[in-house]
């Protein structure tokens, strides 16, 4: 059941209660006599909108004997097409800008008339991506190996996906007001990342090139181990800047109101939590037939990400064919690197600015798995 909503008895009546999907749709479903129009939701694909696609293209070179077994591949990659969004708008909002009539009060005629509907939501998708990627690779006969991958890229869309709204964002959009605007960095866009891989399997005993014709206990107990070793580093994500509005300058239920650009910078001390942000480059509209602010969607961006990960592995052989036990030991954050999260984007709130918090520290797991 939903909201603890108890189940209906009759098909015809459904307001007040739950009706199951087993049960099919209610007599009248559609009915406005039946729901609050000012309160239904409701989302709208444009009939001229073509069936979603992506096109992709890439252009890539490969070296594979650059210098002693070192492999080289240089490629450019791009991605053009549809994405979800869910642009939330006042339908006054347009209307105000023909009439000159007040948002404010456009918003409190809408909600005395029952039979207005609350806006649509429509679907209203662009994105693109385009990146250059190298990765290195490098094997040595010692049991060592390297990978690295570099990509510096760029990602831009108008919104989100409703699961991509990361540090403030929001999937709607600010349709009538200055639909450009919302076309920004992209809340997952990571101009670099760089992660890197190393592979080792330790040259003692089990036949390798160092212990060898030593006791066989002493050979399955000490040889046989591999460890890894991750480094990942990159750039932080987008952050988006906004202020929660009264309800005379509430423009729309779920979008985020940005505020206005005064000039300066943005950032305070970056190396303060505390002050990440500096709010004297920013006010907050007070005009309400001007709700949305000037200031650009994702514009600044929280500090990077760097953490190096390392594992230790050993399998013991055991009689039986093709038994084993395996053991295996993580370490996460090994360094115990502090990795901070986005500072508070609500530029109308004390904590504006203020970091709350940070990626985990290191963490260690143990594992013993046996085959059978």
């Amino acid at each position: 059941m939903s909201g603890g909503s108890p189940l209906c008895n009759s098909s015809s009546v459904f307001t007040d209660c739950f009706v199951r999907t087993q049960e099919g749709f209610p007599t009248d479903f559609l009915s406005q006599d039946q729901y609050s129009t000012s309160r239904a939701r409701i989302n709208h694909i444009p009939k001229n909108t073509r069936t979603g696609y992506v096109e992709s293209w890439h252009f890539s070179v490969q070296h594979q004997r650059l210098y002693r077994d070192l492999a080289v591949d240089l490629a450019l990659r791009g991605q053009l097409g549809p994405q979800a969004a869910d642009p939330e708008r006042l339908q006054p909002a347009a209307a105000k800008c023909r009439r000159r009539e007040s948002l404010g009060s456009t918003i409190a005629a809408r909600s005395r008339d029952s039979r207005r509907y609350r806006s649509p939501s429509t679907a209203f998708p662009r994105t693109s991506y385009n990146s250059f990627q190298m990765k290195v690779e490098k094997k040595w006969s010692d049991g060592f190996y390297l990978l690295n991958s570099f990509t510096w890229s760029k990602a831009i869309d108008n919104a989100p996906g409703h699961l991509e709204t990361y540090n403030g964002d929001s999937s709607r959009v600010n349709f009538w007001a200055n639909p450009p605007s919302e076309r920004a960095l992209s809340s997952y866009d990571t101009p670099a990342n760089n992660v890197t891989a190393l592979i080792w399997d330790v040259p003692f005993y089990c036949g390798c090139r160092f212990g060898q014709g030593l006791n066989p206990v002493v050979n399955a107990v000490l040889g046989g181990w591999r460890t890894t070793l991750i480094n990942t580093a990159r750039s932080g994500y987008p952050v988006h800047i906004y202020y929660g509005p009264n309800t005379a300058m509430q423009a729309c239920g779920s979008c985020r109101q940005r505020p206005n650009y005064l000039g300066g910078e943005l950032y305070g001390n970056q190396s303060d939590p505390s002050n990440y942000f500096d709010k004297s480059a920013l006010s907050i509209p007070t005009d309400v037939t001007h709700p949305f602010g000037n200031l650009g969607r994702n514009v600044a961006r929280s500090s990077g990400l760097w953490q190096a990960d390392l594992g230790i592995y050993k399998e013991f052989p055991l009689p039986r064919e093709g038994a084993r036990v395996e053991f295996r030991s993580e370490f996460f954050n090994l360094l115990n690197h502090t990795n901070f999260l986005a500072a508070n984007g609500r530029v109308d709130q004390s904590s504006y600015g203020v970091i709350n918090g940070t990626f985990p520290a290191r963490q260690i797991q143990f594992a013993l798995k046996l085959y059978w």
